[in-house]
């Protein structure tokens, strides 16, 4: 079977160096005993419902199953450990299950597990804050047989399959085993249904085996080593010295490097992840929209790509990505630099030179401080003064005016996009920063008719009116979707995913001879 990497959207310039290869064929048909992962990051608990990141993201699709699942490259739903579904209402979807499924503890996955594992993220503490914002639509979960559950919800929701494909929330876990054990114990020693077991888990270290009961196809690796290297330039030493197999993520001045070792290669995708600035509404310096809009026209995002990106970048169409379908808004232009515009905007608020606060984490992103320092030289351009301060939290300095913030896409619609980080009941309005104070109600109504409307057409209505409110009001902007770029050994078959996942399964990962 051919797999291509997924292709670059329009006006991503520069090369990354993409090599296409065959999954599966004869010449990648070897298996191996140790398949060896050096990170930069490594997760602190491996519950995939109570530690819903990209960190964990890595994991997860190789421990555990969730009840459908979406295709990396095209979206499209596929079963999992539901083989089929129906939709008995606008609130009610019927699932019929995968016969003859086992936990790695050998306990037969049955209907009990799939209302065990939904009742525990929306009837959950904080815990599990981030799975339940995919899942809060969900009134109840019905039994109705060991193989077939129904799910209801409190209103339509048009986008349930995909709630329930998502990977931040609707993986599986076993009723009995957490039960019996807790979750604190869950978290460090966790069991599903997917291809590995977590055999080690510490601190920098973690440890998968073949888990020989799996349903599915057999990997083609009988051990997984992810060894957290949190330093850069150790990570590229290890890849290059044969001491990884794969190593995540290459930094951006890192590939020219790497380009010149015959033995590794790096493969760059656009990820499904847009980088922001977000504004401090509550703020009085930034109440006024006219000030918001104009930064928002002063930024150079083109320039920054290709500085400090090496065009492995790309700007957006505004808060939406092109895996959206018909509900994609074409129309939308890149977000346009226009100093001049913006200028006239700046000059017509009533902003009069105070200093604006703009708070990062240094190191968080990468290219954090470069980018804020060009952007804040393109505002003094026209006229806004920022400063830049070093934090330790995004929002710990209620004087914030501007921090950049990322969305790594849930699905693919917009109600678990620009809904979920800029509405009625987002941290940006409700909880949390609390930092986006003068919404519109007109946006709020909208936003929520765009998530209980089942109708396809007025969706996509009410989407572009729900976008173009977002853009006027303007309580942040996006800059740009950057690639994720790894290394891999070249005898390694591999492909990282948009979402950043990290799977190890028999259809993504095989061996040269």
């Amino acid at each position: 079977m051919s797999r291509e990497f997924i292709k670059f959207p329009r006006r991503l310039a520069g090369a990354c160096l993409l090599v296409g290869m065959l999954v599966g064929s004869a010449a990648f048909a070897q298996t191996r005993d140790v398949l060896r992962v050096g990170l930069g990051d490594m997760p602190t608990m491996l519950d995939p419902q109570a530690y819903a990141s990209i960190t964990g993201l890595r994991f997860y699709t190789n421990v555990f199953d969730a009840l459908m699942k979406l295709d990396p490259f095209t979206s499209e739903i596929e079963p999992a450990l539901a083989t089929d579904w129906q939709r008995l209402s606008d609130t009610t979807l019927e699932l019929h299950l995968r016969q003859g499924v086992l936990f790695h503890d050998g306990t037969p996955f049955t209907a009990a597990d799939v209302k065990f594992s939904i009742d525990r993220v929306i009837g959950g503490g904080s815990l599990f804050a981030n799975a339940r914002a995919m899942l809060s639509v969900i009134d109840h979960v019905e039994i109705v047989d060991d193989l077939t559950v129904r799910v209801v919800t409190a209103a339509p929701d048009p986008v349930l399959e995909l709630r329930l494909a998502n990977l931040w929330g609707d993986w599986i876990v076993p009723k009995a085993y957490v039960e019996e054990h807790g979750d604190e114990y869950f978290q460090r020693n966790p069991i599903g249904t997917g291809p590995f077991m977590v055999t080690l888990f510490e601190p920098d270290r973690v440890e998968l085996t073949a888990f020989d009961g799996y349903w599915g196809e057999k990997p083609n690796v009988r051990k997984v080593e992810y060894r957290g290297i949190p330093e850069a330039t150790a990570r590229l030493t290890a890849l290059v010295n044969d001491e990884v197999d794969i190593m995540s993520p290459v930094v951006s001045d890192q590939i020219e490097a790497l380009s010149t070792y015959s033995n590794v290669t790096v493969q760059c995708h656009p990820q499904n992840l847009v980088h922001l600035l977000t504004y401090n509404t509550a703020n009085p310096l930034m109440a006024d929209p006219l000030l918001r809009q104009g930064i928002n026209l002063a930024i150079d995002r083109d320039l920054i790509i290709e500085t400090l990106w090496a065009g492995r970048a790309s700007a957006t169409r505004g808060f939406q990505f092109e895996d959206f379908g018909d509900m994609y808004l074409e129309d939308v232009p890149y977000t346009e630099y226009d100093p001049e515009r913006a200028r006239e905007l700046i000059e017509a608020s009533d902003y009069a030179g105070d200093t604006l606060y703009y708070d990062l984490v240094p190191g968080y992103y990468e290219n954090d401080l470069q980018a804020a320092e060009a952007i804040v030289e393109m505002l003094a351009e026209v006229g806004v003064n920022v400063q830049i301060r070093a934090t330790t939290k995004f929002w710990q300095n209620p004087d914030r005016a501007i921090h950049p913030w990322s969305y790594a896409e849930r699905f693919p619609d917009p109600v678990a996009g620009l809904w979920l980080l800029f509405g009625a009941d987002s941290s940006r309005q409700a909880k949390g920063q609390n930092d986006w104070i003068d919404a519109s109600q007109e946006f709020n109504a909208t936003g929520y008719a765009l998530a209980g409307t089942v109708d396809q057409a007025t969706r996509n209505a009410l989407w572009a009116d729900l976008h173009a409110m977002w853009l006027t009001e303007a309580p942040g902007t996006t800059l740009w979707r950057s690639a994720i770029c790894t290394g891999v050994n070249n005898q390694v078959n591999w492909n990282i995913y948009p979402t950043q996942t990290m799977d190890f399964g028999a259809a993504n990962l095989s061996f040269k001879d």
